[in-house]
């Protein structure tokens, strides 16, 4: 099983970019927590090389991120 550490500032970030694609589209926000728990559920799937698609926003970057660390080791 591989694992990816975030940091609290990080996720902040990756949770505001949600918020912004959220209200570009007119949508409710989600809380904080609410998010943090999507987006390690995506994480989990993402560094185990599953596909899964939830109802959260996350910056490309992060996933190319992801991909460079999984490849690099």
């Amino acid at each position: 099983m591989n694992y990816m550490w975030y940091t609290e500032k990080q996720l902040e970030e990756f949770w505001q970019y949600d918020c912004k694609k959220r209200a570009k589209e007119d949508r409710p926000w989600l809380k904080m927590e609410d998010y943090r728990d999507l987006f390690e559920i995506w994480l989990d799937a993402k560094v185990n090389f599953e596909v899964i698609h939830l109802d959260i926003y996350v910056p490309d970057w992060v996933s190319h991120w992801i991909e460079q660390e999984l490849t690099d080791g």
